[in-house]
């Protein structure tokens, strides 16, 4: 079972994009490989199948050149989980993050049929608090968890500031 875990955790490289292993820092900021394998120990490797994957975002200074949310450390949040090589939905997926591995998750804007109307709330005019520095965007997926159903809405204040400010990202 431990050999799961391993095989989950992104690999230690000599050259990184960023000027420190950002990956390990955050693993072990926030004992992820510890809370991970506290919790899938509790399973078989049968009820495991292919294991569990949890996907996350770090972001803040450093991490995208010119756009540090106003933060001078990097924070995770995660979003997605993939259990058994399947994803699971947004509740589940909430649960086995905060509740489970004590983890931060993304905050969660709206859930509720999808409009325009309601998905523009959340993009347009969206600045980080107490700045005019405008947000990336949003995330739109289905609450199932499936994966034909997802889509990133990048915030068209923040397309501007971007090239304005040269942010490096891989949108």
């Amino acid at each position: 079972m431990k050999n799961l875990i391993k095989k989950l955790f992104k690999k230690k490289k000599k050259n990184h994009f960023y000027s420190t292993d950002v990956w390990s820092e955050i693993a072990d900021k926030y004992e992820i490989k510890k809370k991970m394998w506290d919790y899938v120990k509790k399973y078989t490797p049968e009820e495991m199948g292919s294991g569990l994957i949890l996907y996350g975002e770090i972001y803040g200074a450093g991490i995208q050149k010119g756009y540090d949310y106003g933060l001078d450390e990097i924070k995770f949040e995660g979003f997605d989980v993939m259990w058994g090589g399947e994803y699971l939905s947004t509740f589940a997926t909430k649960n086995v993050i905060i509740n489970s591995l004590n983890l931060p998750h993304v905050e969660e804007l709206y859930v509720g049929k999808w409009s325009k109307q309601v998905q523009d709330m959340f993009v347009v005019n969206n600045f980080i608090p107490k700045t005019k520095v405008p947000h990336e965007g949003i995330v739109v997926k289905s609450v199932s968890g499936e994966r034909s159903k997802i889509s990133k809405v990048i915030n068209p204040d923040y397309l501007i500031y971007s090239e304005k400010h040269n942010v490096e990202d891989s949108h």
